[in-house]
């Protein structure tokens, strides 16, 4: 059963990058681009059901036009600021509406880069979430690291990653 939301419950929105490739670095431009898919998740109290009612079905693949997803801008972004959901990407709902979508695409952001200590230098670029719509009272983004598997990452050899984090507000 949800439980009664009020005006001043945040919503809490659940965002991981999984770093695929680290595209190109632009030390003139200051700019980084990668190639990532997020993980998403968030409840939503509208999309619960008892699975018993429904021939024990626990869990639904939908579209993500079919569903009410929050506004997720990239904020440091050059590219287009839009949505970074793909409508016709795929969302799993669990009944206790739980939804999980992974978008993926090419993201760039700007990056102050320091390149005085050329090749051994270090360059740290932040990718900021937030929605356009709501205030941080009303959506509340809860940043999870996840170690980026380096089994998903391709390798260049011009610039390795020793390191991937985020950090959390």
């Amino acid at each position: 059963m949800p439980r009664n939301l009020t005006s001043l419950d945040p919503f809490h929105v659940g965002i991981e990058l999984f770093l695929m490739s680290i595209d190109e670095i632009n030390e003139l431009r200051q700019t980084m681009a990668i190639m990532a898919f997020l993980e998403i998740t968030w409840t939503d109290h509208f999309l619960v059901w008892d699975p018993l009612e429904y021939s024990n079905i626990s869990s639904i693949n939908v579209k993500v036009k079919d569903i009410w997803t929050p506004d997720i801008v990239l904020e440091n972004t050059l590219d287009k600021q839009t949505d970074i959901f793909d409508e016709d990407g795929n969302a799993i709902i669990s009944s206790n509406g739980r939804v999980i979508i992974w978008p993926y695409g090419r993201y760039t952001v700007s990056c102050k880069m320091f390149i005085g200590q050329f090749p051994f230098d270090k360059q740290t670029c932040g990718f900021d979430f937030l929605s356009w719509t709501n205030p941080e009272s009303k959506a509340r983004f809860e940043k999870r690291v996840n170690g980026n598997n380096p089994n998903l990452l391709y390798r260049n050899g011009e610039w390795a990653l020793k390191r991937g984090h985020v950090k959390a507000n």
